[in-house]
């Protein structure tokens, strides 16, 4: 790599493309949530089947996360947005093919299912490099004063994006259906190219010192970080669940009294368990 120091210009320029990129990556987590089911459910899969998706796609972005973390510390940060973001652009491109493949019934259900599955599972497993990689990327190139307005700034980008994107599809959804789905990838793809051309990355990231172990999620210096984390997603999950039940109305979802009665008393006994972790470890 270039010793050529990178320009103060340079460097807000690739920050903001970091920005743009990983709101686009929000976004497109977002309109898929508003969008697939009822289109899921239009093409005769169940609430199982559909929910399948998700959590497989979740599951692996969990997984893969520290991964591409660390392959971001050997390869560079450069490489590792650009394979999350191009990974995230087929991913979503392919899943909206697919969808308007099973709308006009070219292919049965069972393979078009797998093939969704397969398709989604792109963004978890690939997708999930580019967050990582850009929260890596503004560390290194930040103060340990400025450290922490880069970081929130990376995560309020992605934040920024999961809010917009259900009015993007809203507004794309008047002309088809499946055009935010399009739209996004088409985003992302070319936030790819910017990246490519316009990230400056002259030099590797430092090496890790040897004598340093790698960090446990068991360990306690990040303990009240993991759990009140824990605590934010738990509420907006569930806020998020309320609005899907209004918009897609209460006769889509198969709902008993006593099943309904039982998540709603585990969702307050999760509630005193997160508080009283909280309060146990702020006291340590």
């Amino acid at each position: 790599m270039s010793r050529k120091v990178t320009t103060q210009q340079e460097r807000i320029r690739g920050m903001g493309l970091l920005f743009v990129c990983l709101m686009a990556l929000g976004m497109g987590h977002s309109l898929f949530f508003a969008i697939f089911p009822p289109l899921a459910r239009d093409l005769g899969l169940s609430e199982v089947q559909a929910s399948a998706i998700f959590t497989l796609s979740a599951v692996l972005w969990v997984l893969m996360s520290p991964f591409w973390g660390r392959r971001s510390d050997v390869w560079g940060r450069k490489p590792v947005i650009l394979l999350g973001l191009v990974g995230f652009g087929i991913s979503t491109g392919g899943l909206a093919l697919l969808l308007l493949i099973g709308q006009q019934g070219w292919l049965p259900l069972m393979t078009l299912y797998i093939l969704m599955i397969i398709i989604r599972s792109i963004f978890g497993l690939f997708g999930s490099g580019s967050p990582s990689a850009a929260q890596a990327y503004i560390a290194d190139r930040t103060t340990r004063e400025e450290r922490t307005g880069g970081v929130a700034a990376i995560g309020a980008a992605f934040g920024m994006g999961t809010i917009i994107g259900p009015g993007f599809a809203a507004v794309l959804a008047a002309v088809h259906l499946l055009a935010p789905f399009f739209a996004v990838a088409v985003f992302a793809l070319c936030g790819a190219v910017a990246i490519a051309l316009f990230l400056p990355e002259r030099q590797k990231p430092a090496a890790r010192r040897p004598d340093l172990p790698p960090l446990k999620i068991t360990d306690k210096r990040i303990r009240l970080f993991f759990v009140s984390g824990r605590c934010g997603l738990h509420h907006w999950r569930r806020g998020d669940a309320s609005g899907r039940i209004f918009c897609h109305g209460h006769d889509a979802i198969d709902w008993q009294r006593n099943r309904a009665s039982g998540w709603c008393r585990y969702d307050g006994h999760g509630d005193g368990c997160i508080v009283r972790a909280i309060s146990h470890h702020s006291k340590n």
